[in-house]
């Protein structure tokens, strides 16, 4: 079976996909029907992009994301 429609958010199709690849983390996917894993967007500096993110998430108040395609809080580094 193949994905039908437009491949969701956080989401990119390869044509024969059955349900689609996540994004993967340190990009996000803000669109549908991607087809292609180089079409996710990279994460902007200031926010992180966990696996399958169809938008990033901004740095908690008082710490920040030194580096683009941060992929978890985790590297964030506090004020």
């Amino acid at each position: 079976t193949t994905v039908s429609g437009s491949c969701p958010l956080g989401r990119y199709c390869p044509e024969g996909s059955s349900s689609g690849e996540l994004c993967p983390a340190g990009t996000y996917g803000a669109t549908t029907g991607l087809i292609y894993m180089h079409e996710c967007t990279s994460c902007p500096t200031g926010s992180f992009c966990k696996e399958g993110a169809s938008n990033p998430t901004l740095c908690p108040a008082g710490s920040f994301a030194p580096n683009r395609e941060n992929k978890d809080v985790g590297p964030l580094t506090t004020c």
